[in-house]
């Protein structure tokens, strides 16, 4: 591996637990500190980083690396394993989570009661039957409008876009709270009753997490088993994969919306071409005898509330698919 790795022209940084115990006269470890000088990597580790002893995770790094330089390494205590965390400094800098300007009106406190003052003062109430509909329609949009504007104005402000957990509950949450509360605690004591009762915390919320994102996964894939786009756009996204998207060339938007109108309009063009040749191909010759359908409905059921209840709680993707002695 580290043939084909050692070759590409990107920085390099291995991070991991080799499991060979670096820091003793053993073989093997002996054999692959040899391996990394000829492939002129530099191991940065030095102190153990296993609660029993012995360096085992290693992070490697090219000796001449001057992008990716790692620096101020230290090993720490680790609760919730017999392995401890490695932190190290590199030169790189963490991307920011996107920002977009958004316009939205307040509404947590919204005047209720100014609003129907309002909306009665300025006539929207009074009879006005003998108005047309298209008048009706404006002036009920434009004095909703401007009473909006006046009790809850539309304001730009800045919003923070960060990564969603869809399978993060209430539960989790506080589990997670209440493991900070027990870290504090372990920090400001140091009583091993404290680290034994942290360590225990975080088995439990490991362990929701665990089974939050496996029953929010698997309940995915159940619902969108026959939506193959949601599908696959599910699993591109557990696995980090970004597929980009590709458009026609064209100079300008202007230019590429045009194009995929054509499409779509040259499309509509064939399909009516195609039904009129299907139509003219159901006609029969003279003196054939005329074709005739076999099947007949003849027999309907009554659909009841319960029926209709049940195709309610049926998501919409599975639905469609559906065919109709499914839905029965």
């Amino acid at each position: 591996m580290l043939e084909e790795v050692v070759v590409c022209p990107e920085e390099l940084l291995i991070i991991g637990d080799f499991n060979f115990h670096m820091d003793t006269a053993d073989r093997y470890a002996a054999l692959f500190g040899s391996l990394l000088e000829l492939f002129n990597l530099k191991q940065h580790v030095t102190v153990p980083t296993h609660r029993s002893g012995n360096i085992l995770y290693l992070v490697l790094s090219r000796k001449d690396a001057e992008a990716l330089k790692v620096d101020e390494l230290v090993v720490m205590e680790q609760l919730s394993s017999d392995h401890k965390a490695i932190c190290f400094q590199l030169n790189l800098q963490k991307p920011l989570n996107e920002r977009k300007s958004v316009f939205s009106r307040r509404l947590r406190n919204f005047d209720f009661g100014a609003f129907n003052k309002m909306i009665v003062s300025l006539g929207l109430l009074a009879d006005v039957s003998d108005l047309p509909l298209e008048l009706l329609v404006d002036r009920y949009d434009n004095v909703l409008h401007d009473t909006m504007d006046i009790l809850a104005p539309v304001k730009p402000r800045t919003i923070v876009s960060r990564p969603n957990a869809p399978w993060y509950n209430e539960d989790i949450g506080n589990e997670k709270r209440k493991q900070r509360r027990l870290e504090h605690k372990w920090h400001s004591s140091r009583l091993e009753s404290d680290r034994v009762s942290c360590r225990e915390q975080y088995s439990v919320v490991n362990t929701m997490l665990y089974k939050a994102k496996e029953s929010y996964y698997s309940s995915l894939i159940q619902d969108n088993a026959h939506n193959t786009r949601l599908l696959f756009r599910s699993i591109d996204k557990l696995l980090q994969r970004q597929t980009e998207q590709h458009y026609p060339s064209a100079d300008n938007d202007q230019q590429l919306a045009n194009a995929f109108a054509d499409f779509f309009t040259s499309k509509i063009e064939r399909i009516r071409e195609e039904l009129v040749l299907r139509k003219s191909g159901l006609v029969h010759a003279p003196g054939q005898a005329k074709p005739t359908c076999l099947s007949r409905l003849c027999d309907f059921d009554l659909v009841t509330d319960d029926d209709v209840l049940k195709l309610s709680e049926v998501p919409l993707s599975r639905l469609v698919n559906l065919t109709p002695y499914q839905q029965s």
